[in-house]
């Protein structure tokens, strides 16, 4: 049983991350998800008008793993991976912080913020107005730290796509799970089997 335990989590290792066309949840609609075995995360968009990069990024966030814009250009975002030994809050207000002193982000603002119920580790999810470049921006940025890795969704469209977009940004970031707990259950396994 050890053995076949390891053999998963090594074929974990060998197919990190992949982007592949499903059906949602609740059977609505089909979505593009991307999964990260190694990391154990799931992330998804709606299938019809947008696309899912994994290579060839535009937005030069650190630990990027994907990007994603709708095909009208109103709603852009990014996925990322960090290592960190900071909570969710912390990683917030340190990313508030940065932008409140950046010149090129004016009127910085939290609209919302809230917990997120997920089976492990710290989750939140913020809502940001600010301005840059002249135009107005709502954000809608999701951090979970999970043990020492933490995992974000930034979204982002002009404050004039707002009231039309929200309910879809709010769901594309709500996507991002961990599935960590998995992979502790089967560690768990493997420790129990041990002689």
């Amino acid at each position: 049983m050890r053995t076949m335990l390891k053999s998963i989590l090594a074929a974990f290792a060998l197919v990190p991350a992949a982007v592949q066309a499903v059906r949602s949840e609740n059977d609505d609609e089909k979505v593009r998800v991307y999964t990260n075995k190694h990391l154990r995360i799931r992330f998804a968009v709606p299938e019809d008008g947008y696309e899912l990069r994994t290579r060839g990024f535009k937005y030069g966030y650190d630990g990027t793993l994907a990007e994603f814009d709708d095909k009208d250009g109103q709603v852009s975002g990014v996925l990322e991976h960090f290592k960190t030994e900071k909570k969710a809050a912390e990683i917030l207000a340190n990313l508030e912080k940065r932008l409140r002193s950046d010149k090129d982000f004016q009127n910085f603002r939290v609209v919302q913020e809230k917990k997120l119920d997920r089976p492990e580790g710290e989750w939140l999810l913020r809502e940001y107005r600010y301005e840059t470049g002249g135009d107005e921006v709502h954000e809608v940025r999701v951090v979970g730290v999970c043990g020492k890795s933490a995992f974000a969704v930034a979204i982002w469209t002009g404050e004039e796509h707002w009231e039309d977009r929200k309910d879809e940004m709010f769901r594309i970031a709500n996507s991002l799970e961990s599935g960590a707990t998995e992979a502790k259950k089967l560690r768990k396994l493997d420790e129990d089997q041990k002689p």
